[in-house]
């Protein structure tokens, strides 16, 4: 979005009003941190409209710790950490996937892990704070992970939580059904949300 330059009569406050606001996510977090963060973030045309979540019954939307980065290499070992699937220490990222193909599979893996039931949520990538595609930290950011690329390709990962206002649907998968039913949990991203209540009541 272009913003027209205003007329020097405009006074300083309406001029601050007609720059775009930084999301609360970030306006939460240190200078450092969200320097660190813009220079390993995805231009918005790398991002897909719409990215795919999957949550299991009273799993929060925050990620386990706050982001706080004071050098690049704090920011790439918590990429790491997040990529060592026997990690035990938390990280500030939230996984996403790029397709849903990839999330309920995702899902099903987790069901033949012994888990019930899961959610799988569409969610709108405007409305998330900062996005990392794990491919493109791998390739060009000297991340390092033991994963096989076919497991990252298309995982993004979101700093510090996914807002309630991004999501689009909830749609309940079952272990036990072949398909997902969409009209068990729908839900629309018009419908009000609490920003302060970051666990889904299954």
């Amino acid at each position: 979005m272009s913003f027209r330059e205003p007329a020097a009569s405009v006074s300083s406050w309406e001029l601050a009003a007609l720059r775009p606001s930084a999301p609360a996510s970030l306006a939460m977090l240190s200078s450092t941190t969200n320097k660190i963060a813009a220079r390993y973030e995805c231009d918005g045309k790398e991002v897909p409209t719409v990215l795919w979540r999957v949550r299991y019954t009273g799993q929060s939307l925050k990620a386990r710790a706050k982001p706080s980065f004071k050098t690049k290499t704090q920011f790439k070992r918590a990429v790491e950490l997040h990529l060592n699937w026997s990690n035990r220490i938390p990280t500030p990222f939230v996984a996403l996937f790029g397709t849903r193909e990839h999330a309920v599979k995702w899902a099903r893996r987790h069901f033949a892990l012994g888990y019930d039931d899961a959610f799988l949520l569409k969610i709108d990538a405007s409305k998330l704070g900062p996005v990392f595609r794990v491919r493109y930290l791998v390739q060009d950011s000297e991340i390092h992970t033991l994963l096989p690329e076919s497991t990252y390709s298309d995982e993004f990962l979101v700093l510090r939580k996914v807002t309630r206002r991004s999501i689009i649907r909830e749609t309940y998968l079952s272990c036990i059904d072949e398909y997902s039913s969409e009209d068990s949990a729908g839900r629309s991203s018009g419908e009000p949300h609490e920003e302060e209540d970051d666990v889904f009541i299954g």
